[in-house]
């Protein structure tokens, strides 16, 4: 399985559940600043994943799970 830090945007599609995990969270995905989103679009530097609102935010694929 592919650690958190070796993601790459390969590991993802569109549509896919995902948690943001803050780099200040040091791999604590139940730390209080993650975040559930999906997955709605992937760039050639980011995954854009759409959490609360209407738009899609650029994430590293580092810090999704």
């Amino acid at each position: 399985m592919t650690s958190r830090s070796e993601k790459t945007l390969a590991d993802f599609e569109v549509g896919q559940h995902v948690r943001y995990v803050p780099t200040h969270a040091h791999g604590d995905t139940s730390h209080p600043d993650c975040e559930n989103g999906v997955v709605s679009s992937i760039s050639d530097k980011f995954v854009f994943v759409r959490f609360k609102g209407p738009n899609g935010e650029a994430c590293a694929p580092g810090q999704l799970v």
